[in-house]
């Protein structure tokens, strides 16, 4: 079992606060399906605000034909 998958046990969101540095506790999670061929940046976060960072981020550097189209790529919201 992977760290990420470790971290979506409830409670564990201190793990995505730490690894992608960020300035709130994240409270929800969902699953994203981008359509294959979508132009994406990759990178990793770095450490801020007491925060170690590290992890591996993604951006969507193309927009959606629609809103709509964008919202549906948006499933299974949860909390976390």
């Amino acid at each position: 079992m992977t760290a990420y998958r470790r971290a979506y046990l409830p409670g564990a969101s201190w793990f995505f606060t730490d690894k992608l540095a960020l300035s709130t506790v994240p409270t929800y999670i969902t699953t994203v399906n981008v359509p294959a061929g979508t132009p994406m940046r990759v990178s990793v976060a770095n450490g801020i605000m007491g925060n170690k960072g590290g992890a591996v981020q993604f951006e969507v550097v193309s927009r959606p034909p629609t809103i709509a189209a964008f919202n549906s790529w948006f499933v299974n919201a949860r909390p976390l």
